[in-house]
């Protein structure tokens, strides 16, 4: 889990707002956001993915709010807090 946590962090201060992140196979695979900037990773990069995100959703830090195809999921503000400030 440690990757996908640096990577979260490092997107998180270049997109401080941020706060829903997808889940897709790998970089072959479109997204239309709709021109919104996203957080996006990838089960290819990052092979147990989710079973780190559903320890985090476990522990309240995420939740899920997928509404079509592709997991979306949203970080929790004290998530959000705690990965910044261990940087």
């Amino acid at each position: 889990m440690v990757a996908f946590i640096d990577e979260l962090r490092s997107d998180l201060v270049d997109h401080p707002k941020q706060r829903d992140l997808f889940v897709v196979p790998n970089r072959n695979v479109m997204l239309n956001t709709g021109g919104e900037t996203t957080l996006v990773y990838y089960r290819s990069e990052h092979p147990e993915l989710m079973a780190s995100i559903r320890i985090l959703e476990n522990h309240g830090y995420v939740r899920d709010v997928t509404d079509r195809n592709v997991p979306r999921y949203r970080l929790s503000e004290e998530f959000v807090a705690h990965i910044l400030e261990c940087d």
